[in-house]
């Protein structure tokens, strides 16, 4: 009889002493995973923004005030990108600004922007459109185009926007799905850019980057 009781009582601390193993891995684990694994994407990542390289084609919504688009490998003479998106209902205007250089993370850093080089903007209600650029921040810019697009965008499903680096990395020339726009805007002198920003009433659904030269620079 104290033999049988003996062997419960031992049974029973080894069942105990299981589930505290049991319980402690699964603790372990899940503190893991916490750690890798953010509540959604880059979650805890103040830098993190979307890449696109040469030739690449990335899917999915990249408007945002916050983060800008970077390409891989700055813009040369006829390299450009192709941004396709759709137009909200309620929008009232869409901007994309081009900056020079390359440009990380927040789009407005301490209240102060970022240095543009470009900046193209949109209002549905009007169908105007104003492109504008500027070198060195200066208050008056160095190119204004306004131009007024002869079909309203809000119905096309997606719209597409492409922007090209021309004369020397002296200016862009801007198209959409239709072609170019032959409507050199540009700025005085040269600069190099990296990265963009897309903000306001629409989302993007791809992001297409085409270069002359795909050959990454040695860092």
């Amino acid at each position: 009889m104290r033999l049988w009781v003996l062997t419960l009582v031992q049974a029973h601390f080894a069942i105990l002493a299981v589930a505290d193993t049991t319980v402690a891995v699964e603790e372990t684990t899940k503190a893991a995973n916490e750690t890798t694994t953010p509540d959604g994407p880059h979650a805890d990542c103040f830098l993190c923004a979307p890449t696109v390289q040469c030739g690449e084609t990335v899917e999915g919504d990249y408007s945002s005030g916050e983060v800008n688009v970077l390409l891989m490998k700055p813009m040369e003479d006829n390299d450009y990108f192709i941004v396709k998106g759709e137009v909200f209902p309620n929008a009232m205007k869409i901007f994309i600004d081009i900056y020079k250089d390359l440009s990380v993370g927040k789009a407005q850093e301490g209240g102060n922007n970022q240095p543009r080089l470009l900046t193209f903007e949109h209002y549905f209600d009007t169908n105007l459109t104003f492109s504008r650029s500027n070198l060195h921040g200066e208050g008056v810019p160095d190119s204004f185009r306004e131009a007024t697009l002869p079909d309203a965008i809000k119905q096309k499903k997606p719209w597409t926007l492409m922007f090209k680096m021309k004369d020397g990395l002296s200016a862009f020339e801007t198209g959409d799905e239709t072609g170019w726009f032959n409507n050199d805007i540009p700025w005085n002198g040269t600069a190099t850019t990296q990265s963009f920003n897309i903000r306001g009433g629409w989302k993007t659904t791809s992001i297409q980057y085409i270069c002359v030269n795909s050959t990454l620079p040695i860092l």
